[in-house]
């Protein structure tokens, strides 16, 4: 999601840098994951370790999982994120248009589409918080 709003910024320089930083800041992130999984489930965890791989997918050894897909699953997890990036974009978008125009123009898609995504958190988060986006068997 975030290097979909550094590439709308057109600086390929920023992408590139960017890019790096995440990859070391995420780097990190999997190192101290790797560490409390390996403490909590031990060689269990280090034998499926081993067959996964850490960044690029091995799609030939995908194994469907026992759990079926579930759409109300995806709205009582995702919509927080799905709003960072629609307020990402518009950020970008103001301030690449505020250089361009010197004038802020509130009147944007990107504004407009905020402003949905938000009213979208807002319904969301209030059925999470009411339960009923609760699935059984689901975390």
């Amino acid at each position: 999601m975030w290097a979909g709003i550094v590439i709308y910024t057109f600086n390929i320089w920023f992408f590139l840098l960017f890019s790096l930083l995440y990859w070391l800041y995420y780097e990190r992130i999997m190192f101290a994951e790797e560490r409390f999984l390996e403490k909590k489930f031990g060689e269990v965890y280090l034998e499926w370790s081993m067959k996964v791989p850490a960044f690029i997918p091995a799609l030939n050894r995908f194994t469907k999982s026992d759990v079926p897909f579930s759409f109300k699953s995806i709205l009582r997890r995702e919509y927080s994120g799905a709003l960072a990036t629609a307020f990402g974009f518009t950020f970008v978008d103001l301030i690449r248009n505020y250089f361009v125009n010197n004038s802020i123009d509130m009147q944007r898609f990107s504004v407009y589409s905020l402003a949905f995504f938000a009213l979208i958190a807002i319904i969301l988060r209030t059925l999470k918080h009411n339960n009923l986006l609760n699935e059984e068997g689901r975390s």
